[in-house]
């Protein structure tokens, strides 16, 4: 890649005037102007250069092109294949496509310098007359028509076409076979091309030119809305009819009864029919709730049975009108019904999850029910505040403000007792409204068992959660409470400063049913957008409104209904109100406590503390120590999703299509994810679950792209720190992580004070880009021993920030592997073992001592035994090697080499063949080596400087980490339903067994699991050791040292089999997928490409290896964060540089 033109295009960009804040770079994988990349890198982090909005990471010109031609399109399937990485704000990208539009000539012309360099091959389409070269997108580039006014997506039968002039891709109807000889044209190339033509060639008659299609006019437009308006109708009329047959049919058969009942039998169920009539307005309510599921029911089964035969594009239309017919009958109903139906309504008016046609009947209902008569009005507030109102209240006869589930509001002014006027408005409850929601309550399991059998991928009962819904519902049925919620919720906003208005309550004019309060001239959310806003106003108006309920889900108290109809805007100034206080919670300091707990175990994706958290608000859990239960992680991994950041609505409504079509294929013990996820929205979760979902479809309302879950941490994350004692430690955001300051970095005495200065500058920068959390970095001279460089920085944990030295006890987690094989291998030099010794006889082979240490044995299971093998027996040394031992290899021993978690296991066994034990061999071994790494963690008296414990990232659910989810999640569903399959091959059952060991086990492998006591306190071999830098650095060199030459170079040498590829493993584990291995060493790529190093990774980041070059080093870097990869990969780089990588590494 010419780093000239790359660097040409990112000044194109930045020339470029547009109006918005955009600052947009690009960097792709191949460059070779490292240091350059490095420097700015590191005068952004100083706060010299601005920090860019938007960054695209690329790894190939390809992939640039890809996101270029496809756009926010593209860039989710990039992101899902790893070959993009984001920070920043994708959405801006559609903002900059429209912004960009006039400069399209120079930006296309430093496009396509750039793309010269690249060598894939290119189309070339031949003309009549003219030869033209044209770049073909690959089919992967989009997942939809790029025809702006088309964007169908592709399927079976809407088939990608390329335009042969720019090598877009389209449906057939936007780029159709043009001219003579006929090829694929779309619009506008056929539009160029007739204008540039050059004459035919001699002999050829002139084709005349295709017509372009003609746009459709207005009037064939009206006419097809009234052409579906009509159907609409006709349907409903249908309904409609039926209803009144049913209805006389009903009332035939009773009377027919009746009449048909001698006196004796009539006169005994007298008491039924009179019980009958004084429950006539329950007993008619149940059956128009019957009515609406069973009519709800026969159209959707009516639309499947017309679409089974049908093409694509009929199919769509047949469901877009049935959507249509049932979102208008549902209106209907639901303002008939009123009470909780409405509330419900409400709440799904704005679910992405829906088809556009509900959301547009539905959000009628969040301030537009019908209203209660004046007259209706008058009485009720003679009733609650007495005949004489009208001296105290003039009110207004006009229009009413709002009218929704529980109330409506009116204009009014109040008179006070000197005669002044105070304008406001009053809330008056709708007549009957308390005796309607407690039939709703009952009748609302039937709606929820509907909605099951409707989507039963994503639910396998609704009908609890709408229960707990309208449940909620009735504390709305006092106003006196709301005001006193209304009136605490001021009081402390205003204490907090915040710039959200909450209306104050007129406590004079305040009864069960009459509230009264000041006036706020403002528009709906959702309006606000609409209202021809910039998009800067838009993130301002919903980062206010995020903050606002980060801050009250952390406070005394908090509004459960943050739907659209609560939401208003000040036009004038931007400032948020919001209304109705009646869904409130008023959360005890415990309870606060919880809930940040909750949301940063979610970021961290710790099982552990979101337990603790759940607890605490009455949710319980099995035994965390006992049998492994997917529920904790489901329940994370689903507040995550509906937490993830905003995005616009149509994406919004994809991640939900995907996600359901994935859920469609869980069968067997995979349906536990689906029970699992739906605890969220039960029990003392849902008024949380609740109120965040619908905070996120507001937000993907207003087309804003935020993430929230990183502003909910950043309320709650630092009132943890402050109760637990460490209140001077400052949590700066960044990223949609966390940087904690200071960073207490810190060096020892060295033996090349420009080397250890250079690597602590380094280490600072990654600490203020947030790459890292706590860490050290040991280098010693592989020949003399002496140590370049000692340093620490960060802190040892998220919850326990305190500073890291050098003397701070890490864990090394995986990077014990390699010592454990050492171990061995010193007894195989001392000739009490040989690396063709047999650990196991299996069916399909032997398992050596060789293939053990070279992850060849053919066990992939992260963990042996049953499913029904307990965390407490997973701690168990002798219990797992007992396992491992009864456990047949799912693929023939030496046939691929694959990562085994498990295969420090093997390490025991081979020192059982030896005739000694772990442990005596371990300590023996570092004792010679001149280490001290202890496979036990030591006791906190020897351990001063305390223990850097190994945490995960705190991450927001970003749109690349939801989509490699979503792409790991499918493939471990694909992946079960294929090893369980009868044709399954021996490949494909390895799989399923591999990925059903890790099922509900996955807090297991988190590495926040090993910070509690059992773990902490049990032998793990292969899993964890604990040491500091220096000491596993010197650990290495004394092992390179102590082993002889020979068998060095037998450790050094790769096994990987030429046949067999590795399988994708859980993103815990994913870094060790493509690594290849020799006995115990891992074979690892140095950042320039040139050389490898000896040693082991983690799969935290952390690595020790012997780097090769003209003068060999031994470096150990220690990270407690999951995420440490990033700042390995820039560790290394600089290493390299200073020792001259030139020489293989197998030669040492």
């Amino acid at each position: 890649m010419d780093a000239t033109k790359l660097e040409k295009l990112n000044e194109t960009l930045a020339a470029l005037p547009v109006r918005g804040d955009y600052n947009l770079q690009v960097f792709l994988a191949d460059e070779p102007a490292y240091l350059k990349t490095h420097q700015q890198r590191l005068r952004v982090a100083l706060g010299q250069a601005p920090s860019p909005r938007t960054t695209l990471r690329l790894d190939s010109a390809e992939t640039a092109q890809r996101l270029m031609a496809g756009g926010k399109r593209a860039a989710i399937g990039l992101l899902a294949q790893g070959k993009l990485r984001l920070e920043g704000d994708l959405g801006q990208l559609e903002e900059l496509r429209q912004e960009l539009a006039p400069h399209g000539p120079s930006l296309e012309q430093a496009a396509e310098a750039l793309m010269s360099s690249d060598t894939a091959d290119p189309k070339v389409c031949a003309a009549p007359a003219v030869s033209v070269l044209v770049r073909w997108l690959p089919n992967e580039a989009a997942d939809c028509c790029m025809s702006e006014s088309c964007g169908r997506a592709f399927t079976l039968l809407r088939r990608r076409h390329h335009c042969r002039g720019c090598g877009r891709i389209f449906c057939d109807a936007c780029a159709p076979p043009r001219g003579s000889p006929p090829e694929r044209r779309c619009g506008r190339c056929w539009s160029a091309r007739r204008g540039v033509s050059g004459p035919p060639a001699a002999g050829l008659p002139t084709p005349a030119p295709m017509p372009e299609p003609e746009a459709p006019i207005a009037k064939s437009q009206s006419t097809t809305e009234l052409l579906v308006e009509f159907h609409v109708e006709d349907a409903l009329n249908g309904v409609r009819f039926w209803r009144r047959g049913v209805f006389g049919l009903s009332l035939a058969a009773t009377a027919y009864l009746v009449a048909a009942l001698r006196s004796q039998e009539r006169l005994l169920l007298s008491p039924f029919l009179l019980l009958a009539f004084f429950l006539r307005r329950w007993l008619l309510r149940y059956a128009e709730v019957g009515w609406m599921c069973l009519v709800i029911l026969c159209k959707v089964l009516s639309a499947r049975m017309r679409c089974s035969q049908r093409p694509a594009l009929a199919a769509e239309a047949i469901w877009a009108l049935c959507h249509k017919v049932n979102a208008r009958f549902l209106f209907d109903t639901v303002v008939s019904l009123g009470g909780f139906w409405v509330k419900l309504a409400q709440t799904a008016s704005v679910m992405s999850a829906l088809p556009d046609a509900y959301v547009e009947e539905l959000s009628k209902l969040q301030d537009a029910m019908p209203a209660d008569s004046l007259e209706d009005v008058e009485a009720l507030l003679s009733q609650e505040l007495g005949p004489k109102w009208r001296e105290r209240i003039r009110l207004d006869t006009g229009p009413v403000l709002g009218s929704a589930t529980i109330a409506q509001v009116h204009r009014a002014t109040f008179l006070g007792p000197e005669g002044q006027e105070l304008p406001g408005v009053i809330k008056v409850q709708h007549r009957g409204v308390e005796e309607k929601l407690l039939v709703d309550i009952s009748a609302s399991v039937m709606m929820g068992r509907v909605l099951t059998w409707l989507i039963p991928h994503l639910f396998s009962d609704l009908s609890s959660t709408i229960q707990d819904t309208a449940e909620m519902s009735k504390a709305e049925l006092d106003f006196r409470v709301e005001a006193k919620s209304q009136t605490l919720a001021r009081e402390k906003i205003l204490d907090a400063g915040l710039d959200v208005l909450v209306p104050k309550v007129i406590e004079e004019f305040v009864t069960k049913r009459v509230l009264a309060m000041d006036f706020v001239k403002g528009v709906k959310i959702t309006e606000y957008a609409g209202a021809g806003v910039s998009k800067q106003q838009r993130t301002e108006v919903l980062a206010k409104l995020i903050n606002f309920y980060g801050f009250t889900l952390h406070g005394p108290i908090f509004n459960c209904d943050p739907h659209p109809g609560n939401l208003l805007v000040e036009k004038e100034t931007g400032r948020l109100c919001v209304l109705d206080w009646g869904q409130v919670r008023q959360l005890a300091q415990p309870e606060r406590f919880a809930y940040a707990k909750i949301f940063m175990a979610s970021m961290t994706e710790d099982v552990h503390l979101f337990v603790e958290g759940c607890k605490t608000l009455g949710f319980e859990f099995q035994d965390m120590d006992g049998k492994p239960d997917p529920t904790p992680i489901v329940m994370i991994n689903a507040l995550r999703f509906l937490l993830r950041d905003s995005r616009p609505i149509a994406q919004s409504r994809a991640d939900f299509v995907q996600l359901e079509q994935v859920f469609g294929k869980l069968d067997g013990e995979t349906k536990a994810i689906q029970t699992g996820g739906e605890q969220i929205v039960k029990g003392p979760l849902m008024p949380l679950t609740k109120t965040v979902s619908l905070l996120f479809e507001v937000s993907s309302r207003l087309d804003v792209s935020l993430p929230l879950m990183h502003m909910f941490v950043c309320h709650g994350y630092p009132m943890l720190l402050k109760e637990m004692g460490h209140g001077s430690v400052q949590a700066r955001p960044s990223q949609g992580s966390f940087v904690l300051e200071p960073s207490h970095a810190a060096g020892g005495a060295s033996a090349a004070p420009r080397l250890a200065a250079e690597l602590l500058q380094l280490l600072e920068e990654l600490h203020a880009r947030g790459r890292i959390l706590g860490a050290q970095l040991c280098v010693l001279d592989l020949e003399t021993g002496d140590t370049l460089a000692d340093l620490a920085l960060g802190h040892c944990s998220w919850l326990r920030p305190v500073p890291v030295t050098s003397k701070t006890i890490f864990n090394i987690l995986e990077i014990s592997k390699m010592f454990l094989a050492f171990s061995v291998l010193r007894l195989v030099d001392q000739k009490r073992l040989q690396l063709s010794t047999a650990l196991q006889d299996s069916a399909l082979g032997k398992v050596t001592v060789e293939q053990a240490l070279s992850h060849t044995s053919g066990h992939l299971k992260c963990a042996p035994g049953s499913s029904d093998l307990a965390f407490r027996d997973f701690c168990d040394a002798a219990r797992m090697g007992e396992e491992l031992r009864k456990e047949e290899p799912l693929l023939k021993p030496g046939l691929r080499q694959q990562y085994h978690h498990a295969c420090g296991l093997w390490s025991s066994e081979a020192c059982k063949k030896a005739r000694t034990e772990l442990e005596p061999c371990w300590s023996s071994f570092m004792e010679e080596a001149g280490g001290s790494v202890h496979l036990r963690a030591p006791s906190p008296a020897s351990a001063p400087a305390g223990f850097a414990e190994p945490v995960p990232q705190m991450r927001s659910p970003s749109l690349e980490d939801l989509s490699k989810r979503m792409v790991e999640f499918e493939h471990f569903v694909d992946a079960t339903n294929r090893g369980r399959a009868k044709t399954a091959s021996q490949a494909e059952k390895a799989e399923n067994a591999m990925w059903m060991s890790f099922f509900g086990r996955e807090h297991w492998f988190n590495p926040a699991a090993l910070n509690r006591e059992l773990p902490r306190s049990s032998l793990l071999p292969g899993l964890q050791a604990f040491a500091t830098a220096k000491d596993t650095a010197q650990a290495l060199r004394g092992a390179k040292r102590l082993l002889s030459p020979t068998l060095w170079r037998e450790a050094s040498r790769s096994r990987r089999p030429n046949a067999g590829e590795a399988t994708r493993m859980p993103h815990h584990l994913e870094c060790f997928r493509e690594a290849e291995w020799g006995l115990g060493l891992q074979l690892l790529t140095l950042p320039d490409g040139t050389a490898r190093a000896l040693g082991h990774c983690a799969s935290n980041g952390s690595v020790v290896a012997v780097l090769p070059g003209a003068r060999p080093l031994v470096a150990a870097f220690l990270v407690n964060r999951s995420d440490g990869f990033d700042a390995q990969k820039e560790v290394l780089a600089a290493l390299v540089r200073h020792a001259g990588a030139t020489e293989p590494a197998a030669s040492g």
